[in-house]
């Protein structure tokens, strides 16, 4: 029997928009970080905390900065999200994402520590 490391949170296959797959350590190249800066930047956006009350400093785990979980729309940055959360789908697994993502060197972000968010 074949052990799942990943949750299939989909509704038949579609994404359910739940978040859960939003991290705050995701692999980017250098391009996609100074991408989602200028849209940051050209847009206003101010990154969500999403910090446990009972926390006193973020953790390196955790939400994307970008997750408003406060609203309908929950990826501040969607238009332009980095290809790690455009190819990623929860019920198809990491294994069958595009081979795109080995084109280009990349590297472990804490989208936190890079883009802001954390708990002040």
């Amino acid at each position: 029997m074949k052990r799942r490391l990943y949750t299939d949170l989909t509704r038949n296959g579609e994404c359910t928009a739940c978040g859960e797959c939003c991290g705050n350590l995701l692999p980017l190249t250098r391009t996609e970080v100074e991408r989602i800066r200028k849209y940051v930047a050209k847009n206003g956006i101010k990154p969500q905390s999403n910090v446990a009350l009972f926390m006193r400093e973020p953790t390196i785990f955790g939400d994307c900065p970008f997750l408003d979980r406060t609203r309908e729309k929950k990826c501040l940055i969607y238009e332009s999200r980095p290809l790690i959360c455009r190819d990623f789908r929860c019920d198809k697994a990491s294994a069958e994402m595009s081979e795109e993502l080995l084109k280009e060197k990349r590297f472990v972000v804490n989208m936190r520590e890079t883009f802001g968010g954390g708990q002040k």
